[in-house]
């Protein structure tokens, strides 16, 4: 069986984190500077763990503030600059806001279907928290660093 739903402790968040620094190195926020962000907003990371406790899939949607989110579409910050000041509060509301999407990871040993699943179910764990915070308009964007990564935007 799996589960989704926020990393409910550091330990789960260091598996998914673990993912993220192998995939993307770099391109990440820092670790030190993730479990900050993950200290301050946890609903932001979202994994998808197997029977086994393993990572099978993640997703990553910073909301931020308006003038770090125009910095970060004018390219003069990445996502390895962000910080926890630079993110809404919770106390800020949602609506209108602009998210940057930063990781949308199904992990490559499930099978196509599996993996077709895995995405819509991330997908599907989003729109249900966007839906309890009652945010019926925001603005997204996401940069793509593979292939998969492209053809999911389009």
């Amino acid at each position: 069986m799996f589960v989704c739903g926020v990393p409910k402790d550091s330990d789960e968040f260091s598996r998914v984190l673990s993912v993220e620094q192998n995939l993307f190195g770099g391109l990440s926020v820092p670790p030190a500077m993730a479990f900050q962000i993950f200290k301050t907003r946890p609903e932001i990371y979202t994994a998808i763990l197997g029977p086994d406790g393993a990572v099978a899939a993640y997703s990553s949607a910073y909301p931020l503030k308006r003038e770090w989110a125009e910095a970060f579409i004018a390219g003069d910050i990445t996502e390895p600059d962000l910080m926890p000041s630079m993110l809404l509060a919770r106390h800020d509301g949602l609506e209108g806001s602009c998210v940057y999407i930063g990781s949308v990871v199904v992990v490559s040993q499930n099978d196509p279907l599996t993996k077709a699943i895995l995405l819509a179910s991330l997908l599907s764990w989003r729109v249900q928290q966007l839906k309890a915070a009652s945010v019926k308009r925001l603005s997204v964007f996401m940069t793509p660093v593979a292939e998969q990564g492209e053809r999911m935007i389009r």
